[in-house]
């Protein structure tokens, strides 16, 4: 005798139906449904399941009063404790078993659905599937029985925990401080969401499909179980009871026609229902409908909210049929995204993915859809593979970033080591007792020492970077990392001049890989493009502009003409990055050798960067320029990498204001007018060598001829003093003493250059170290190796590729030359970024720049510029003079 006869029997006993006619009655399929059941018709939609609330509101609505205890009705076995919910069918109660010493949930049918057989039939059901679907994922059913009121119940674990619903709210109501936390917390949604496919595709597999999918109709508990619960609308394909096989449900009401929903009606929550379903086409429902419904929970889980809103069930159940249109998608898409941030600024970003599983899962035909829901959590669970290796990408991406602070605060403490212990050895003797210099040695080791941690931090960088690409080789915020690296390296190779083609193709890997509207693509390429601008104003304007792009031939920055840009002003001109040489000319003027240096995506306008509005290249006439010297106009120049230039200012640009320059060092002949002058006392300031050992002066290098003037002869060692040749040893305040004389018979005037004034007459403003270009050619100067032994002092313009962009001559070699200033480390000498001519002080040395004709031409570089005796003298030491042009 089946359960269900038994509840009809017991229902047609209290309703007083002769027991002949019930019998006839359950011989029959004619048994129909009334209107009170939870399926709807065109007459009874009204008991449809209430239409679920957006997710990230309150639910309400009163439901019924729970039924009064059961302690009276349960007999010897179960003890009543108290209610846990109340259904559109059912209540849930608290008992104890006494048999088995455990509390579970006895659910039992509402007592005013005592007099519907199908309900009876329905709700008996509902035991019977979810009882023979035995999955981690359904909730077990224990027992069944009938009390003595007639209400049908069943026991089942009592589940700890909350429902889904209130797992998606609390998900969209969380405030948090940044994104990456509701991605983790969204992952853990599609994971739970995953094993209720799992749950579902068990149930698909044994030919029963659950229909009201929901997220309150999803549990999860406290031991991170995943329960699928109330199979209440369950619907099973029909079978013969002998002919059912251990994988297929079979239940008392799916084996009788009268039982079973009929065309036409619709049963389950509209917001979640499949369009076939909202229909009432029996025919086409089946394991694609749950499948519509998962796709509607998954939605909902990216959303916040149902697709699909109506005012009341009619308009619910007619937008669900005509299925899910642009507007739910493109709501969708942009969650997360720049245009929603006003109002979910920590919202993530919906993955494409998940959009796509979404989207097939919500097809308006069946046979668009995943065929089970087995299918549709193969879909997921690829995502989350995915996305769990994304995850570790990220991580160590975000390692990787992390080494980024660490790497600059070691750097920073390596340069402060340094330069503490470059100012503290510069101001020592060389006979300074070790103990002193012991301090600063140490300094230089930690130095050594936080460089190298440096270097090991940036290659850890670097392979944590590559390694996150293993997981994800697509994976758009390593590329732009590792972009971002290489163009920092890039920079630096550049700007050293070491090859930097490895570099730039790690680079342009890098760029390419990221996404096409990814801002750093855009970037990265057009820096790799190597193009730049050129704005130019004059003073006057109206100049013509004609440009010549510097190349290297045989080690030589040679310019090549690429003709005439056009008359001044100039506004943003497109130039290839590099180094360029304009010669600006203008009727009235003296033309001027205008050196500029175009970096990638850099605009040269010919001021410091982020100076609004740079004064423009003022021109000069001839009588202003005066002759025997060349104009270096006011601008900004690159240090370079020198002695006394920090590492941390080698590629940063100063301000120079102009100056007017003298072409060639003093020569004899210049100097023997200042000699001979009647005002100069000649003899203070004619050259001579160094005194002794003995504190004897040295001899005098240029004689008084018969009529008491200087006069130019042959030196001891059968040199000849030509007239041509630069003036050398002199000492500070000789040369001091000849810039007075020029002054006053000129009546301009004239000075000492500063170091950085020297150098840019010299190297122009693209930081080479010598006036020709990169490379310590000894034959483009005079000096010790510039031909077969032995070297002596030339006269001036012997070499003519010693020239430097402006025109100056002989920078490279010859003769080293005085200067103003008296500190080596460069920084004392800029404020501002901009460089300072010193007050004139007492001091006890000055620096001397350049190489001589007693030295290899690197003296250029390692050893200029350096300190110099104020009294110093040597054959090799000369000077020459400069004026300062007025801005």
């Amino acid at each position: 005798m089946s359960m269900h006869a038994d509840s009809v029997r017991i229902l047609a006993a209290r309703l007083g139906v002769p027991e002949a006619q019930v019998e006839a009655a359950l011989s029959l399929e004619g048994l129909s449904l009334g209107p009170e059941h939870t399926q709807a018709t065109t007459a009874s939609r009204a008991t449809l399941a209430p239409t679920a609330p957006p997710i990230v509101e309150e639910s309400s609505g009163a439901t019924e009063a729970p039924s009064s205890a059961l302690s009276g009705l349960l007999g010897d076995r179960y003890r009543d404790l108290g209610p846990l919910g109340v259904g559109g069918m059912g209540e849930v109660r608290r008992v104890y078993d006494r048999q088995l010493r455990r509390v579970v949930a006895m659910k039992t049918l509402r007592t005013n659905l005592l007099e519907n057989p199908a309900a009876v039939s329905r709700f008996i059901e509902e035991a019977e599937i979810t009882a023979q679907l035995q999955h981690p994922g359904i909730i077990p059913i224990h027992d069944r029985g009938v009390l003595p009121d007639g209400r049908v119940w069943f026991t089942m674990r009592e589940i700890e925990g909350r429902s889904f619903f209130e797992a998606i709210r609390d998900h969209h109501r969380a405030v948090d401080d940044n994104v990456e936390v509701a991605t983790r917390r969204r992952r853990r949604l599609i994971e739970s969401l995953h094993r209720v496919c799992a749950a579902v595709s068990h149930a698909h597999e044994r030919g029963v499909v659950h229909r009201d999918l929901k997220p309150e109709n999803i549990m999860m508990g406290q031991q991170g179980e995943i329960l699928v619960v109330d199979w209440g609308l369950a619907r099973v394909g029909r079978s013969e009871p002998e002919a059912s096989s251990p994988s297929t449900v079979d239940s008392t009401r799916s084996a009788r026609q009268a039982f079973l929903t009929q065309m036409g009606q619709v049963a389950g929550t509209p917001a979640y229902m499949s369009p076939e379903q909202a229909d009432g086409a029996l025919d086409q429902i089946g394991t694609t409908s749950d499948v519509y419904s998962l796709g509607v929970i998954l939605y909902v889980i990216l959303r916040g909210r149902t697709p699909f809103r109506g005012s009341d069930q009619d308009e619910l159940l007619e937008l669900v049929r005509g299925g899910a249109g642009h507007d739910v998608w493109e709501s969708l898409v942009q969650v997360g995204t720049k245009e929603a941030r006003g109002r979910a600024m920590t919202k993530p970003v919906v993955p494409t993915g998940l959009v796509e599983i979404c989207r097939r899962a919500m097809q308006r035909k069946p046979a668009d859809r995943f065929a089970c829901a087995g299918a549709l959590g193969e879909a997921i669970q690829a995502w989350l593979d995915g996305a769990q290796q994304r995850a570790e990408a990220v991580e160590l991406v975000e390692r990787a970033l992390q080494q980024v602070s660490r790497i600059e605060a070691l750097q920073q403490d390596a340069r402060r080591l340094r330069r503490t212990a470059r100012e503290g050895l510069v101001g020592l003797s060389p006979w300074a007792p070790v103990h002193v210099k012991a301090p600063l040695w140490d300094m230089e080791d930690r130095a050594a020492r936080a460089d190298a941690q440096a270097s090991l931090l940036a290659l850890e960088k670097e392979m944590l970077l590559h390694s996150s690409l293993t997981r994800v080789a697509s994976l758009p915020v390593a590329h732009a990392a590792l972009a971002a690296l290489y163009h920092s390296v890039h920079q630096q190779t550049e700007r050293r001049r070491k090859g930097s083609a490895r570099v730039e193709a790690l680079l342009r890997r890098h760029a390419l890989a990221l996404p096409r509207e990814h801002p750093d693509r855009t970037r990265f390429l057009a820096y790799l493009d190597g193009r730049g601008r050129l704005s130019l104003r004059t003073d006057p304007p109206g100049a013509t502009v004609q440009v010549y792009r510097y190349t290297e031939v045989e080690r030589n920055m040679v310019p090549r003409d690429l003709g005439v840009l056009g008359v001044t002003p100039l506004e943003r001109i497109v130039l290839d990055a590099g180094s360029y040489l304009c010669v600006v000319t203008c009727p009235g003027f003296v033309p001027v050798h205008y050196p500029l240096h175009i970096a990638r995506q850099a605009h040269w306008t010919g001021g410091l960067p982020g100076m609004e509005h740079p004064p423009p290249l003022l021109l000069l006439d001839a009588e202003t320029l005066g002759s025997g010297a060349r104009y270096v106009p006011a601008g900004p120049m690159l240090l370079g990498d020198h002695r006394g230039v920090p590492p941390e200012l080698a590629d940063r640009s100063v301000w120079v204001d102009g100056f007017v320059i003298q072409t060639t060092p003093v020569t004899n002949a210049q100097y023997l007018e200042f000699l001979n002058d009647p005002s100069v006392d000649g003899d203070r300031w004619v050259p001579q060598e160094r005194p002794n050992p003995r504190g004897e002066p040295g001899s005098r290098l240029l004689p008084r001829d018969i009529d008491g003037r200087f006069e130019l002869a042959v030196d001891p060692d059968g040199d000849e003093w030509r007239p041509a040749m630069p003036v050398v040893y002199v000492d500070y305040a000789a040369a001091c003493a000849y810039a007075q004389w020029l002054s006053r018979r000129s009546g301009q005037s004239w000075r000492l250059p500063t170091e950085i004034e020297w150098r840019k007459a010299c190297q122009g403003v693209d930081g080479r170290p010598y006036p020709w270009g990169w490379v310590a050619e000894p034959t483009r100067a005079q000096n010790l190796l510039s031909g077969p032994p032995r070297q002596v002092l030339t006269d001036v313009g012997t070499f003519p590729d010693d020239c430097s962009p402006y025109g100056v001559l002989d920078m490279g070699g010859n003769c080293q030359e005085w200067t103003l200033d008296s500190e080596v480390d460069c920084r004392r000498r800029i404020a501002d970024r901009r460089a300072l001519v010193p007050r004139l002080d007492a001091g006890t040395s000055r620096l001397v720049c350049g190489a001589s004709w007693t030295q290899a031409l690197d003296a250029h570089v390692r050893n200029a510029p350096h300190q110099q005796p104020l009294t110093g003298r040597s054959g090799g030491l000369g000077f020459r003079l400069v004026r300062s042009v007025p801005a």
